[in-house]
């Protein structure tokens, strides 16, 4: 048997535009990274969306680039 998923701590759950404001990121940025699944999300229902916080700090924590120390 399958073990299914459940949704974060509320106070977790973001929608794109939270998202977008918490972090700084695009909607848009953050709608290809979903499509190109580098960043898990919530699909409830046709349209909503929400989005782990975790999620997201992972995500970018995976896009940092490090400066080169000359």
């Amino acid at each position: 048997m399958e073990a299914t998923k459940k949704l974060p701590p509320r106070r977790l759950c973001l929608t794109p535009e939270q998202a977008e404001e918490t972090y700084g990121i695009s909607r848009r940025a953050l709608k290809r990274a979903w499509s190109e699944r580098r960043l898990p999300v919530y699909k409830l229902g046709h349209r909503s969306i929400l989005i782990d916080a975790r999620d997201i700090e992972a995500f970018l924590a995976k896009c940092r680039v490090d400066a080169l120390c000359v």
